[in-house]
């Protein structure tokens, strides 16, 4: 219930419905499957290797991209994902954009619930010395990836701060979309690592805010 010694926490509403997922026990038993997974760090082969094998995802013609299986209907899934989609492969934003589209597709008989990392905390906190501007600019030569954040329209090979891929309204979609955490059931799932990000950083970066 107390704040960091001498830092000041930013208010995240702990408790509210817009920061926390429940599901009761009695929602839990219309589940057949439950699937948790974390930390993908940019690594899209990695992830879609991992999707493809709980059998609820195929390939598109469309590279990097996944779809549900149509014929999945018998097995009421949910799927839990535990935060640190970004920095450390060479493809954040295209793992951003398939659980994003992933999200936003999920068919009536399944779910995904996506939670906050300390990777994406530490971005969306503004602590932006931590992530790798090679890997941001990989990704950002694709120009479907350009497209997809909105961003088609500078040119390419452009310098693009994080600043414009945090607004980018595909990007604000998905991290708008992230809970600190799920009580499932009897279960409560959260990532850790949101006070390790604090002293040092802010030490670092002369901020005093930490993310609750």
């Amino acid at each position: 219930s107390e704040s960091p010694s001498s830092l000041q926490c930013i208010d995240s509403g702990f408790g509210e419905p817009r920061v926390w997922t429940y599901i009761t026990p009695t929602e839990l038993e219309q589940f057949q499957h439950m699937y948790v997974m974390s930390d993908f760090h940019g690594r899209l082969q990695t992830t879609m290797a991992l999707l493809k094998a709980t059998g609820l995802f195929v390939d598109t013609k469309t590279e990097g991209v996944l779809k549900w299986r149509s014929d999945s209907a018998a097995n009421n899934s949910l799927i839990i994902v535990i935060g640190d989609f970004i920095n450390g492969g060479n493809e954040s934003i295209e793992v951003v954009r398939l659980f994003e589209e992933l999200r936003k597709t999920a068919p009536a008989h399944h779910r995904m619930v996506l939670l906050i990392g300390n990777h994406e905390a530490q971005l969306l906190a503004g602590f932006t010395n931590r992530f790798a501007n090679p890997e941001m600019k990989k990704s950002l030569s694709q120009r479907s990836v350009r497209n997809w954040l909105g961003l088609s329209d500078l040119e390419q090979g452009n310098e693009v701060t994080l600043n414009n891929l945090v607004s980018a309204p595909n990007f604000k979609s998905f991290t708008d979309s992230l809970r600190l955490g799920a009580v499932v059931g009897r279960w409560l799932f959260g990532h850790s690592g949101y006070f390790g990000i604090s002293t040092a950083l802010a030490s670092e970066s002369g901020k005093t805010a930490a993310v609750c």
